[in-house]
């Protein structure tokens, strides 16, 4: 979570895109407290900016509980990386508590990335 003004709460992120040919269907996402246990996570209404400005920020009513600064938002759509220069990462056993990492690849979709050169192309 970016930061709070008014009753709504921001959240930055690159190539937030719900496409158009799904209609008008409501967003939503999880939000965790910074220390808190995941298993508190809520699921909250999201407001998606207009698809002509995909690169922004989306909101947060914060009218629908308590949120703050630092929260951790994950949403559960298709990023566009191609367009955000993005990385994607594939992660298996989250399931059962055990998430490894299997691969990371570059917005090209060029083969996969150690998780070492991942971290130097966020750094940059």
């Amino acid at each position: 979570m970016s930061h709070l003004w008014g009753s709504d709460a921001y959240v930055f992120g690159g190539g937030l895109y719900v496409d158009p040919v799904l209609g008008d269907v409501p967003t939503r996402a999880l939000v965790v407290g910074d220390g808190d246990d995941p298993d508190a996570a809520t699921l909250r209404d999201v407001d998606m900016p207009a698809p002509t400005a995909i690169d922004y920020y989306a909101t947060l009513r914060a009218d629908q509980g308590p949120v703050a600064s630092g929260d951790t938002v994950v949403f559960g759509f298709r990023p566009q990386v191609f367009v955000t220069r993005g990385l994607t990462a594939a992660v298996s056993g989250i399931g059962t508590g055990a998430p490894r990492v299997e691969g990371v690849w570059s917005a090209d979709g060029s083969a996969p990335l150690t998780v070492a050169d991942a971290l130097a192309v966020g750094a940059r």
